[in-house]
């Protein structure tokens, strides 16, 4: 297998700024990170209000040089990857989600995955919480940050 070839792994931060409200009357509705068995990874709350959701995906470059994603947080088609915050519904018998985030990892290029090789480095994506279905990355989309 060569280098350009080999599935690394690459650590991403979602900021969900004006999170939804996870508390109706008494009961706490679940809000997080989904991951392909449909359980919930909670976030993070930052000083600001924020939430911060942390994972670590796969990626490789495919056969035609795109950028491949794949792992338990990884939805969707192969040239359609993305990942889900949602909120759930505390009714058992009810749908199971109240709404749904979704965020594409389209924006996600070669060279942003080798920037974060560095061992403090991770991509960073900002969404707003108040939003639903396919979501617009806030502040120029997928940046990568690095811890001094």
């Amino acid at each position: 297998m060569t280098s350009e070839n080999r599935i690394l792994s690459l650590p991403l931060h979602i900021v969900c700024l004006n999170p939804p409200d996870s508390s109706a009357d008494s009961r706490s509705i679940p809000f997080g990170l989904q991951d392909k068995s449909q359980t919930l990874h909670a976030g993070h709350r930052r000083s600001d209000g924020a939430l911060q959701f942390q994972c670590s995906i796969q990626v490789k470059r495919s056969n035609s040089g795109e950028v491949d994603f794949a792992g338990p947080y990884v939805h969707g088609t192969p040239h359609k990857r993305f990942l889900y915050l949602s909120l759930r519904s505390p009714d058992p018998q009810s749908e199971p989600w109240i709404r749904r985030l979704k965020i594409s990892l389209s924006g996600i290029n070669w060279h942003d995955i080798q920037a974060t090789s560095e061992a403090s480095c991770i991509l960073e994506a900002s969404v707003d919480g108040a939003k639903s279905g396919t979501v617009a990355l806030l502040g120029g989309g997928w940046t990568v940050k690095c811890s001094s």
